[in-house]
């Protein structure tokens, strides 16, 4: 009498090398799982590449930590304050900042002009990185600046190029004493900040330059600061705001879009359970794929049976064959969904696929993380095994005599 223990192991080997395995059915639920796995697995990328483009990008443009000066301190002041704290700050650099208003070549729009020390910029952001044409150079004695692309498209600014930055500069309270003040810049540079909302608006300058032509000598908006690691910015900046304040606004990187940040990690959560319903619909097919494999086989159960083999041991061939299908789904699906993710990550230098108006990115580096392969593998393959549960103990309860029948 055959034993019980090997008789799913030498079925399934036969089964696996039979052609009668893929048919139709059983192709047709691994194309199932593969699509809803390539696309949990893109949207899983998606989503963990924003949050992570975001994070490097506030980093790279505002620092760790920023204070905003609410009150009439000078730069030495602030920069004296902050030295006084006594904390671990690995560099700072001051900027100011300054709502303006460019005209050129017909066209008028609001922007924001920030002078910055460029002896102490790049000890705190990486700037350079971001430079598409030019060079970054900018002087205290003469008014260079550099824009950002989307300013540099839209008024049509080229290196070398020079244009007009107004504002209005009031000599007392009447509004007819309220006169503009015009200063005329030339382009040195253009960043790609990587942001829709810097790129559209942003023009550094000297900080200098920024403190005479908004009239503002010896003053700054804040300062920014660098860290050893951005894990440390927070609470950092809850020390540095009871050190200083009120008359300063102390955030963190973290505090910048904070709101967007908890909104796509939400948004991520529940794309992943919408989509994981793709799966379930998937392990339908598999389910129907086994039962039929289960009435095409009942002579083979049948001898199985008569052979000695128990019920568990019958069962334990339908699952093994769910679970050998779903692995199968999902191992194609982990292939297909990495293609795509880099195809994705490719298309977008020549099709704008993400609209930076909305999303503030123009582009993302998609981030195909560990946990979520994980998490998607281990759903899939407990989904898998649930749906071969019916078809399993339909096989294994099925009774010898009647298999026979369909002799």
């Amino acid at each position: 009498m055959m034993k019980s223990s090997p008789t799913p192991w030498w079925y399934l080997e036969k089964s696996f090398k039979s052609k009668s395995f893929f048919d139709l059915t059983t192709v047709l639920s691994i194309i199932g799982l593969t699509a809803g796995v390539a696309t949990l697995i893109v949207s899983m990328a998606v989503f963990s590449g924003y949050i992570k483009t975001l994070k490097i990008s506030v980093q790279g443009l505002f620092g760790h930590v920023v204070v905003f000066n609410r009150g009439a301190e000078s730069q030495d002041q602030i920069l004296e304050k902050i030295k006084n704290s006594k904390e671990p700050i690995v560099a700072q650099t001051p900027f100011l900042a300054v709502e303006s208003v460019l005209a050129h070549k017909g066209l008028v729009n609001g922007v924001m002009l920030e002078g910055v020390d460029q002896k102490s910029l790049f000890s705190v952001l990486d700037m350079k990185k971001h430079l598409v044409a030019g060079d970054f150079r900018l002087s205290s004695k003469e008014p260079l600046a550099i824009v950002g692309k989307g300013v540099a498209t839209k008024f049509q600014l080229k290196v070398g190029d020079q244009f007009r930055i107004v504002i209005p500069k009031s000599k007392g309270i009447g509004a007819f004493q309220v006169q503009p003040k015009v200063l005329e810049m030339k382009v040195s540079g253009i960043l790609n900040f990587g942001r829709y909302d810097f790129d559209s608006r942003y023009i550094l300058t000297d900080l200098n330059v920024a403190q005479e032509f908004s009239g503002d000598l010896g003053k700054i908006s804040g300062v920014r600061i660098k860290m050893e690691g951005p894990s440390q910015a927070s609470a950092l900046a809850q020390r540095l705001s009871a050190h200083l304040g009120e008359r300063y606004w102390v955030r963190d990187w973290s505090d910048i879009n904070r709101n967007l940040f908890e909104a796509v990690g939400l948004e991520k959560t529940v794309i992943f359970f919408l989509l994981m319903i793709l799966v379930l619909v998937a392990s339908f097919n598999l389910s129907s794929q086994l039962i039929v494999g289960v009435v095409k086989r009942y002579q083979d159960i049948a001898i199985l049976k008569t052979c000695g083999a128990g019920p568990k041991a019958i069962q334990k061939i339908f699952t093994w064959q769910g679970l050998v299908t779903g692995g199968i789904g999902c191992l194609a699906g982990f292939i297909l969904g990495v293609v795509l993710c880099y195809s994705l990550e490719w298309l977008q230098y020549f099709v704008p696929i993400v609209p930076a108006e909305v999303y503030k990115l123009d582009h993302i580096q998609l981030d195909i993380r560990f946990m979520d392969l994980l998490l998607i593998f281990s759903c899939t393959l407990v989904i898998s095994f649930f749906s071969t549960l019916v078809p399993a103990r339909l096989g294994s309860r099925m009774s010898p005599v009647k298999g026979l029948r369909y002799d």
